[in-house]
């Protein structure tokens, strides 16, 4: 009976983390989308106000060519970014483990199959991508910074869906699907057709992270 009750008790314990876990992660992720859709507006605009107005502002002229055209800005996002997902880095372990516990089978090993291969794995192509990029310059350059971006932002939001199969999230929230599409659209779009497109994935994340954030605040 004690085991019995041990066990009911673990089962409740377990599901108040993932609910818990699953807020935490879905407010993470609504703070990522907002993050994220800032980018493409702010280098808008300081690019905008150097071309029309580089001649009458002689002081600033140099600090707003700077932050456009060094990866000043870029390093900031990125860095705030790391920030936001290093805040989940334990909620993978803790649900591998409630889940070895439920089943009552250890977790075996495969090193084909492990994260860190995977990890391993992007951080050389992304890697290859951004050199490759910097050798070539010229707008070839640029296409392949975009792609290594869109890579980027692809296996972020695989881990998301990853963190989401752990937490046994049968399916995903519109918000994901809106921030999936506006990256597709606005990076296929803003390279392929019109820069102006851009927009779309700037647009469709800050709807997705402010109404995430709406909902799990």
């Amino acid at each position: 009976m004690s085991d019995f009750n041990s066990l009911q008790r673990f089962i409740e314990g377990s599901e108040m983390a993932r609910r818990v876990y699953l807020r935490q992660v879905r407010r993470i992720i609504g703070l990522f989308y907002l993050l994220i859709s800032t980018y493409v507006p702010l280098m808008f605009g300081l690019t905008l106000i150097y071309l029309n107005f580089h001649t009458s502002l002689t002081i600033i002229d140099p600090v707003i060519q700077i932050i456009i055209y060094s990866p000043l800005v870029y390093s900031i996002y990125i860095i705030f970014s790391s920030i936001l997902l290093f805040k989940l880095r334990k909620i993978p372990s803790v649900m591998k483990k409630i889940r070895e516990i439920k089943s009552n089978k250890p977790r075996t090993s495969k090193i084909f199959y492990s994260s860190y291969f995977y990890y391993f794995l992007s951080i050389g192509i992304i890697s290859s991508l951004g050199l490759y990029a910097l050798l070539v310059g010229g707008e070839v350059g640029e296409v392949v910074e975009i792609v290594e971006n869109f890579l980027i932002l692809l296996l972020i939001i695989k881990y998301f869906y990853y963190l989401f199969s752990l937490l046994e999230v049968d399916k995903w929230d519109k918000e994901d699907y809106i921030a999936l599409i506006g990256a597709i659209i606005g990076f296929i779009g803003g390279t392929v057709f019109n820069s102006y497109l851009f927009f779309v994935f700037s647009i469709s994340w800050m709807y997705a992270g402010l109404s995430l954030l709406r909902k799990n605040w």
